[in-house]
């Protein structure tokens, strides 16, 4: 009984090696880099993630959150702001990962921590459309992720990255048919892996909040998404990612009105961040789009004329569609 008790103690303490855990030294860290990341004060996340590299340097999550720092800043401003950066700090972690892994093992936390680097590094080459690079290094992670969920079934942070893609699935399938075909999982498990990772998770939580915050917007789920974003609003007060799913709820409900009032928070957000001129004029020309919407044509004429006088507006795209727009307008 002594002996087959030692075994039983010995598995535990094994399953608890290989299970997923944030040091509970970094977890008030990892909260507040989150934080700031969903908030999108980007340059105070960079801050911190580099005040934890000075201190202990062989650290692989504040590499790794500086990594989601650096991409979610790309995806807020729809460019990459700091190329060299990025791929340095990728290149960084994996190293980092891979050290922590020569002296303590192969665990659920190392290779959550390498999986996220993979899928965050695969939207860096999806941005440049280098599809094949994204593909490659999006198969990778999620090969990854699963090896992490299988040493650690309670590990819900990867269940954000599983659950997006299960999720997004279908259309990944539709245009990759060749690679995606026989992958399992679809909406309703993408769905089900977020709603759980946004109970339980570590690191992904809230960002699995906003993410269904939007799927559900998407989906028609407006009663879903009217309970969530207000709380989302309330816990994030700064952040475009939720102004932006609040803004396509309130178009979605034809809230033209209301629509456009939270376009043009964004714009002015936009219009104080550094890189974000593009963003402002883009959601000052859905602003004009929805007070035209709801009958206020001269307003969303105006919108449209200060637009196309703005000196910094050097995409052709955005100059035709809000040309477009003003000819409905008039025309109106």
């Amino acid at each position: 009984m002594k002996f087959k008790a030692t075994i039983i103690l010995l598995l535990v303490f094994a399953a608890d090696i290989l299970a997923f855990c944030v040091p509970d030294k970094e977890i008030d860290f990892t909260n507040k880099v989150t934080f700031d990341i969903i908030n999108c004060r980007f340059n105070h996340a960079l801050d911190l993630t580099d005040s934890l590299i000075s201190a202990d340097p062989e650290n692989p999550l504040a590499s790794v959150l500086k990594l989601a720092a650096l991409g979610m800043r790309d995806v807020d401003l729809e460019m990459t702001v700091d190329s060299s950066l990025f791929l340095k700090t990728f290149s960084l972690s994996v190293e980092k990962i891979n050290k922590y892994e020569e002296k303590h093992g192969i665990s659920s936390y190392s290779k959550t921590m390498m999986g996220f680097s993979k899928a965050i590094h695969s939207t860096y080459f999806l941005r440049r459309k280098m599809y094949m690079s994204a593909l490659q290094n999006g198969l990778d992670a999620l090969k990854i992720m699963k090896e992490a969920k299988e040493l650690d079934s309670s590990n819900t942070d990867v269940d954000f990255f599983l659950g997006l893609y299960d999720y997004a699935k279908a259309e990944l399938r539709s245009r990759l048919w060749w690679v995606m075909f026989w992958y399992p999982g679809g909406k309703k498990e993408g769905i089900e892996k977020l709603i759980k990772c946004s109970k339980s998770a570590c690191i992904t939580k809230n960002a699995a909040l906003l993410s269904l915050s939007d799927i559900y917007v998407t989906e028609s789920d407006y009663s879903q998404a009217s309970d969530l974003i207000p709380k989302l609003e309330q816990s994030f007060p700064e952040s475009r990612f939720v102004f932006w799913n609040k803004a396509k709820f309130l178009e979605a409900k034809k809230l033209y009105f209301d629509a456009a009032l939270v376009y043009n928070k964004l714009s002015v957000s936009y219009a104080n961040t550094d890189s974000g001129i593009y963003n402002s004029l883009v959601t000052r020309n859905k602003e004009a789009a929805m007070y035209f919407k709801c009958g206020k044509k001269e307003k969303a004429a105006a919108i449209c004329k200060e637009i196309l006088s703005n000196p910094a507006l050097n995409k052709r795209d955005l100059k035709r569609d809000t040309k477009k727009l003003l000819e409905r307008i008039n025309e109106s």
